[in-house]
Formats: C-alpha cells, sequence, structure tokens
C-alpha cells in the first residue's frame, strides 16, 4: 500500500469533494453518509433505501464516482437497503492512499466492507 495521496493538491480534493456533494444532492433520494474502518484506511459508504430492507453493496468502477454509481440503482433503494462505498484509493471520501492491484488488497478491502454491512 503505498501512503501517497490519489491526489496532487489539495486545492483538487476540496474540488472532487465538492463535486461529490452536488452529486449527491442530484440523487433525489434520502442518503446518508456513513464511514467505516478498514484494515487500509477509512472507507466512506452512501447509505440509501429502507433500513428493514435486504442488503444489497454497489461498487463503483474506476471511471465514475460513487454518486453517479448509486444513482443507476436508484430503484432498488424503493425496496432494499444499499451501500455504496467509495473505493479506496479512487475519486471519492475514502482514504486517499493506492493500493495494489497486484496483490489481494482490494479483496482484503471487500472483506472488510462487507463485514461491516
Amino acid at each position: 500500500m503505498s501512503t501517497k495521496s490519489i491526489y496532487r493538491t489539495t486545492s483538487g480534493k476540496s474540488a472532487m469533494y465538492a463535486l461529490y456533494d452536488r452529486q449527491v444532492a442530484c440523487l433525489g433520494f434520502t442518503v446518508v453518509d456513513q464511514m467505516i474502518s478498514t484494515h487500509f484506511g477509512d472507507t466512506h459508504l452512501l447509505v440509501a433505501g429502507p433500513q428493514e430492507g435486504k442488503p444489497v453493496v454497489c461498487f463503483h468502477g474506476g471511471n465514475v464516482t460513487n454518486p453517479t454509481n448509486l444513482g443507476w440503482f436508484a430503484r432498488l433503494a424503493q425496496k432494499y437497503r444499499i451501500y455504496a462505498p467509495d473505493t479506496i484509493g479512487h475519486p471519492g471520501k475514502s482514504a486517499d492512499v493506492r493500493l495494489s492491484p497486484k496483490t489481494d488488497d482490494y479483496g482484503l478491502w471487500v472483506a472488510d466492507v462487507l463485514d461491516v454491512v
């Protein structure tokens, strides 16, 4: 795991967070922010849907932000409890450290996330 931030500047990180918050505000349904701890740092989740709903975990890809991804699953939020984690090491509000795609770090991170949700 690299300790170097994925963001080149603090102003870039701030701009990304502002964009992220605007995207969440445009979703059109209630979204709760949740932060959980993993072996690789804090992981931010967007959580939507009824608390008694069966859980669904939606991971976003590397070329899309988590609020956009959650928007694609909006209809599921009517019935299911959706947990959408910001993939660690990608733009979002999770720890901004890089994990190696050559190791099992991402699998271990996913296991940490699933243990909580």
